[in-house]
């Protein structure tokens, strides 16, 4: 018996990336996680980027819901460098938060 971690395809698909990107960015510091996530929904958007209990986002999901909240920070006059306080379960949505704010457009 091992105390190995058993992966599933998806997974492995999804660490073999995630490594890539990893050596993408030592190579270029200065990459932000939104832009990242903003590239890989034009390169890979039908590839998976969260897998969570039943949820399964796709790069170009996860793109559509960092631009969705940030859609809405704009529309409700916030500007860049403004603190935000927000509470959210533990859950992807929380993920879309944070890669708002690394995102271009905030």
């Amino acid at each position: 018996m091992t105390d190995e971690i058993q992966f599933s395809p998806e997974e492995l698909d999804y660490l073999r990336r995630y490594q890539n990107k990893n050596d993408e960015r030592t190579e270029n510091p200065n990459l932000s996680s939104g832009i990242l996530v903003e590239q890989h929904a034009e390169k890979i958007p039908s590839k998976y980027a969260v897998l969570y209990e039943d949820v399964k986002w796709t790069w170009l999901t996860l793109n559509q819901e960092c631009n969705k909240v940030a859609n809405y920070f704009l529309d409700i006059g916030h500007n860049p460098g403004e603190t935000v306080a927000i509470m959210i379960e533990n859950t992807p949505q929380i993920l879309s938060f944070p890669l708002t704010y690394m995102h271009s457009k905030l």
